[in-house]
């Protein structure tokens, strides 16, 4: 369904499939979801269009409905990293908004993308009514905070050393009759 349909009924129904959709939103009541849809904003970027700059305050809730997106953060000498590319379905800016603090990452529309955007206050008063949509928000952030850290090469280096020396001490104790 298209965020961008000719009638108010239709854009409506549109946001609320879309919100229903995420995981982390299927929880909520038939009267959540209607104040969500009617708070959600949609908002289009053109290709290589500035979503999120990392370091800015948190004030932006976003659902990714067309597009590409890409996420970087600042490395060494501020050097982008490439966190990851989404699409349809990523949402973003939840960690920023639920930690009260600035983002951890850009976010760049690779092609022209459309998103439905809450403002961290309508997020944050959605969080607090339904217990289960701010415990899965806060789940994704720890998610994407290892996802986001093992894309930086050092700690995706100390993984791997760490896994090979966790294989080592499986193999060495199943050979030894210990099993894993």
């Amino acid at each position: 369904s298209s965020i961008t349909s000719a009638t108010p009924a239709l854009v409506a129904q549109a946001k609320k499939d879309w919100v229903s959709s995420l995981p982390c939103f299927s929880h909520l009541s038939p009267l959540q979801l209607e104040k969500f849809s009617q708070k959600a904003t949609h908002l289009t970027f053109n290709k290589s269009e500035s979503i999120i700059e990392e370091g800015s305050p948190g004030t932006l809730f976003g659902i990714v409905i067309t597009g590409t997106v890409s996420i970087y953060a600042k490395g060494p000498n501020n050097s982008p990293i490439l966190l990851c590319t989404q699409q349809q379905g990523f949402f973003f800016g939840e960690a920023a908004i639920i930690g009260n603090t600035t983002t951890t990452a850009s976010i760049i529309a690779e092609t022209k993308t459309s998103i439905l955007a809450l403002t961290s206050k309508d997020l944050q008063q959605l969080a607090n009514e339904s217990p289960e949509v701010r415990n899965s928000l806060l789940h994704t952030v720890s998610l994407r905070l290892k996802q986001n850290l093992l894309a930086i090469p050092i700690f995706a280096q100390m993984k791997s050393i760490l896994e090979q020396k966790k294989y080592g001490r499986a193999k060495r104790s199943e050979a030894e009759g210990g099993g894993v």
